[in-house]
């Protein structure tokens, strides 16, 4: 089925270093569209298995391959079958460092069994990627129920930012409300040109993906890299803590005391100082809401964002205060 193709390997950046590639199908001898390939292909299931067996197989022939993560374009209506969902865990039980990307455009699906599904590949590690996301709102933001561990934004909302200010003002608030739940584990791909890459900085710490960045390379020239530089290749974001929102959301769902003890605890570390004024042994969720909304419009003060800011682009930031604690 895989007879006349080959695969490339898209580096994600983060911060500078790569910590994850896309694994992209190309037909030798052919500069037809890898999409136009695929619509060729009637049983889905079937070459998907294929495809992940020959990425497996990639990455064991490499140098460091513990510190390689590969995500793995899959068809959707795949993870409605029973049959590919075993195979998943008879293979994933044994090889990690995965995810999958799913695009959804056009494809009509039973996002319940879909999430049932995910959450048994979950629990081997295998991480999800909602792949194409924000170009038909009303369509994807259903899909974020799913609890995508990463989300890429469309390209086509990355190529209009540096001649149209509204454009790049709808991603910029597109990546904010994505940010708000999933943290720093947003992908923004399509990256071809320096001003892109400005503007897609001044959201903050942001993986990106695109020509500009690294074109995609050969199996050969990835291991080639592995052996040249080890150290940066690290998918440090699955060890990242979520952001605290996601902290107050469980809080808030949790359905009986015991989730809401749970939910309390995750909590503590991420406040060590009890900004959210939280008494533990009389808990109010009114008043934690009300205090944390309190706190979100206080980082929106000028004063605020401007010290915020200096600390994002400074090694080091002293604060002189006088003897009143009133900083100068």
């Amino acid at each position: 089925m895989l007879e006349n193709t080959y695969f490339i390997y898209q580096p994600n950046f983060f911060e500078g270093s790569i910590v994850s590639y896309e694994a992209l199908i190309r037909v030798k001898g052919s500069d037809d569209l890898p999409l136009d390939f695929i619509s060729t292909i009637n049983n889905k299931e079937e070459f998907d298995k294929a495809v992940i067996s020959h990425i497996i197989s990639d990455k064991l022939s490499l140098n460091n391959q513990d510190n390689v993560h590969i995500s793995i374009n899959i068809s959707v209506s795949s993870l409605e079958s029973e049959s590919f969902i075993e195979y998943c865990e008879s293979v994933f039980k044994h090889h990690k460092g995965f995810s999958f990307e799913l695009n959804f455009k056009h494809q009509n699906v039973n996002l319940e069994k879909i999430r049932s599904n995910m959450q048994r590949l979950k629990k081997l590690n295998l991480f999800f990627t909602l792949d194409d996301y924000g170009t038909e709102c009303k369509n994807s933001d259903p899909l974020l129920s799913l609890n995508f561990d990463y989300i890429k934004i469309d390209r086509s909302l990355i190529s209009p930012i540096e001649d149209d200010y509204l454009s790049f003002c709808f991603l910029r608030s597109l990546y904010q409300k994505l940010n708000k739940f999933l943290g720093n584990n947003v992908v923004i791909k399509g990256i071809e040109n320096v001003n892109q890459l400005n503007l897609i900085q001044s959201l903050g710490s942001v993986i990106s993906q695109g020509y500009y960045l690294s074109y995609p390379i050969s199996l050969s020239d990835l291991d080639q890299k592995l052996k040249l530089h080890t150290s940066t290749i690290d998918h440090q974001l699955n060890d990242s803590m979520p952001p605290i929102d996601r902290y107050i959301y469980n809080i808030n769902v949790a359905k009986d005391n015991t989730q809401l003890n749970q939910a309390l605890e995750a909590l503590k570390p991420q406040d060590p100082f009890n900004l959210l004024g939280i008494d533990y042994n009389n808990f109010n969720l009114q008043a934690l809401n009300t205090k944390y909304q309190e706190l979100l419009d206080g980082i929106k003060s000028p004063s605020i964002l401007f010290t915020t800011n200096l600390m994002k682009h400074c090694n080091c930031l002293f604060i002189l205060r006088d003897e009143h604690g009133v900083a100068i």
